[in-house]
């Protein structure tokens, strides 16, 4: 997974190449945790961490919400339950 200010990337590594399996705007998953991130504030890489971080444990154990940003698309990916079983 890679993660800008832009876009969120979800890619899949079969032991020899690398594929994009899912891409989208950020701020359709960080402004649940930052409400002005779409604002187009300026946005420091700690705090985009921190704010990806903080989604990452959402999806993984619904901290904050029952249904967190994009949780339905990445579970049917297969990436909701990686990142579950990582947490435990």
């Amino acid at each position: 997974m890679t993660a800008t200010r832009e876009e969120i990337k979800i890619f899949q590594w079969d032991g020899e190449k690398l594929e994009n399996v899912y891409t989208f705007p950020t701020h359709e998953v960080l402004s649940e945790y930052d409400p002005e991130f779409s604002h187009k504030k300026r946005i420091f890489e700690y705090y985009l961490e921190t704010l990806v971080e903080g989604w990452l444990r959402d999806l993984a154990d619904n901290w904050k919400t029952d249904n967190p940003p994009k949780s339905e698309e990445l579970t049917q990916i297969g990436f909701v339950d990686k990142i579950a079983d990582a947490a435990q």
